[in-house]
């Protein structure tokens, strides 16, 4: 059912991307993010990257004060975690005004240390949350 999802949600619809989020408001994603299976994880980061391409998704997802488990799992998932959530926090750097909630939530750090990796995709996630 994840995978249907995704495969929903990478389309370019936004009203699409506008369903999904105001079907459970991103609950049900964060609880995929917060489980012990790593194949919830990262799909459940790589729906939220999908869905907060969306200005209005995104800024939900931040005020949601979920941005320390995407941190959390930054720091300590797979190699596939780790782009899903680098590119996630990307998106939420490219407004100026969140700038703070990243440092807070120790982001900083972990998206340096992504950029550092020696794997082509992370080093590029890494560069654009930069």
């Amino acid at each position: 059912a994840v995978l249907a999802l995704n495969g929903v949600a990478l389309g370019e619809s936004t009203e699409t991307k506008i369903g999904i989020y105001k079907e459970d408001q991103l609950s049900s994603l964060i609880a995929l993010v917060k489980s012990e299976d790593v194949e919830c994880i990262h799909s459940g980061i790589y729906i939220l990257g999908t869905l907060a391409e969306n200005m209005d998704i995104r800024n939900f997802f931040v005020s949601s004060n979920a941005l320390h488990i995407i941190v959390e799992k930054l720091a300590t998932g797979s190699i596939e975690v780790k782009r899903a959530a680098s590119y996630l926090l990307g998106l939420v750097a490219e407004c100026k005004d969140y700038h703070y909630l990243l440092e807070s939530a120790s982001a900083l750090e972990q998206v340096v240390a992504i950029a550092s990796l020696v794997d082509e995709e992370c080093e590029e996630c890494g560069a654009f949350s930069l």
